[in-house]
């Protein structure tokens, strides 16, 4: 979701306000104007997220997404670069800055622009918002941002995370060193790949886990820096004075060395991954790749011998689970036995129109939590 990736990047920008407050002094004010205009993008990315299956606002939050991404690294990258040059900034770093900024400000300009043409309305009040910040900031530090959290809301999927994440963790000789998560938008592929990657199992069988998304838009080197950012933390400021051939080289060393977990969330194209595919060799490696794809001719692409997965769609009752899980469950409370059945009949209705795909009963679930009630 763009939410949860523009609030880890306004975390981290906070952070790195407070942390390295000595060195981003000379530029403080401009990092907080693009704080505070990420903070007015959050408002409009609930209503965005509810409206991914539109092409024109899939586009639009992949953009989000790259802005948030971007905005991180311009920052950080000042930071590396004024930590070698002491005290005195040199002007030189100062003016790339500058411009960086002000690029970033012109494409937030024209992505709100895009939210008054698509009608994409602000959801939070800004006094929520700015109270969800504050308890946000200050321990995003701690983690790389570029890791993924686990789903909240997770129905219908168990039995599939339990057989990849076998297959992932599989040391057999005739073993997949590569695993294909494929299907049509809103189906729950990311999701699935969220809770995989947060398995216990995975996590205490590898001992590097990355995930980074592709998305329609990508950019080779940041691709592969968010990788080896999460894989060596610790070497983040090599990784970021790092030309893409020692990046490559880098990174096939640590996956020849150590199990790795690379996760790959939304690939669209060949193209993408015959940008990556130098880095990410899976033969005659000890670590693993998980992708994730809307075209199952990408994953072959990718690899003719790996092993696909495709999920279904949820059946009637988890379909039903999940929608009360989303909207209708919170209201019990304060509903008698008989709203409570007339809420169950409207909503099993409801629920039926969406066929089994997970967004769509999200969405619709995000539809009725803002509603007071289903009973007239």
């Amino acid at each position: 979701m763009a939410e949860a990736v523009v609030s880890s990047a306004v975390g981290r920008l906070t952070d790195l306000l407070i942390d390295e407050a000595q060195l981003l002094l000379v530029v403080k004010d401009e990092i907080e104007q693009v704080v505070t205009e990420l903070r007015r993008m959050m408002t409009f990315l609930r209503d965005a997220d509810s409206r991914i299956d539109e092409d024109n606002v899939r586009n639009l939050l992949a953009g989000v997404r790259e802005l948030a991404y971007d905005a991180e690294h311009v920052v950080e990258t000042f930071v590396l670069k004024a930590s070698f040059s002491g005290k005195t900034i040199q002007w030189i770093t100062k003016f790339k800055f500058s411009r960086n900024i002000k690029e970033l400000q012109r494409q937030m300009s024209l992505l709100f622009t895009n939210f008054h043409d698509f009608n994409i309305k602000s959801t939070l009040e800004s006094h929520e918002l700015s109270s969800s910040l504050y308890r946000t900031a200050g321990r995003l530090k701690r983690f790389c941002s570029y890791t993924t959290v686990e789903p909240e809301l997770f129905v219908g999927f168990h039995k599939d995370v339990d057989s990849l994440v076998g297959h992932l963790v599989d040391e057999s000789d005739d073993c997949h060193r590569l695993i294909s998560i494929c299907g049509m938008g809103g189906l729950g592929k990311t999701t699935l790949a969220q809770k995989i990657y947060n398995h216990s199992t995975i996590k205490t069988y590898f001992s590097g886990l990355a995930w980074v998304t592709i998305s329609q838009k990508w950019q080779t080197k940041l691709v592969l820096q968010r990788i080896l950012i999460c894989l060596v933390p610790e070497k983040k400021r090599e990784i970021l004075e790092s030309d893409n051939d020692k990046l490559v080289e880098d990174l096939l060393q640590i996956q020849q060395q150590r199990k790795c977990l690379i996760v790959l969330d939304d690939i669209w194209s060949a193209d993408a991954w015959d940008s990556l595919k130098a880095a990410l060799k899976v033969e005659n490696s000890v670590s693993k790749l998980l992708l994730t794809s809307r075209s199952i001719d990408v994953a072959t692409y990718v690899n003719p011998k790996g092993y696909i997965h495709r999920p279904e769609f949820l059946s009637q009752e988890q379909s039903w689970e999940l929608l009360q899980l989303k909207a209708l469950i919170p209201r019990g409370d304060y509903l008698d036995i008989r709203d409570i059945k007339k809420m169950e009949e409207l909503g099993r209705e409801m629920v039926r129109s969406c066929a089994g795909l997970p967004l769509a009963i999200m969405v619709l679930g995000g539809i009725l939590v803002t509603k007071p009630s289903l009973i007239e």
